[in-house]
């Protein structure tokens, strides 16, 4: 199957204007990235760029892809919803424009009892403009 033809919509909850994962660009075994495109009509988008909250959410939503992504494409599992657990050392070095695409890496660091912890990393082109640790958590 190839990922990238899989409408993001089937492994998340979220709806525009509030999805800000376009698609999902590869999946392996601890390692996710997707990608989005600023349009500048996200409601975290304030003063001709995306918000910080906007690159968390970014991150979150990437996170919520791979567990989605694994629960109906590898387990054949209902979705679950999940939770931001905890965000530590958020790093924003730069914030996007409308146009610009961003690649976002989700690095599985553990996961246990529905807890997951990942590395979380975007990208714009070669450039890092964000990154953090990332606990979520699954409503069971």
């Amino acid at each position: 199957m190839d990922i990238t033809t899989i409408d993001v919509k089937e492994v998340l909850p979220q709806r525009p204007p509030f999805l800000l994962v376009g698609k999902m660009l590869s999946y392996e075994e601890g390692r996710m990235v997707t990608q989005y495109a600023v349009t500048g009509n996200e409601p975290l988008y304030e003063g001709g760029s995306l918000r910080a909250e906007g690159l968390v959410e970014n991150m979150a939503q990437s996170c919520a892809a791979r567990v989605g992504y694994i629960s109906k494409y590898i387990l054949h599992q209902p979705l679950k919803i999940g939770y931001i657990g905890s965000v530590k050392g958020f790093k924003c070095f730069a914030r996007p424009v409308a146009g610009d695409v961003l690649e976002t890496t989700v690095d599985l660091v553990s996961e246990f009892a529905g807890i997951t912890l990942c590395d979380v990393t975007i990208r714009r082109g070669d450039e890092v403009i964000a990154s953090t640790s990332m606990k979520t958590a699954l409503r069971d």
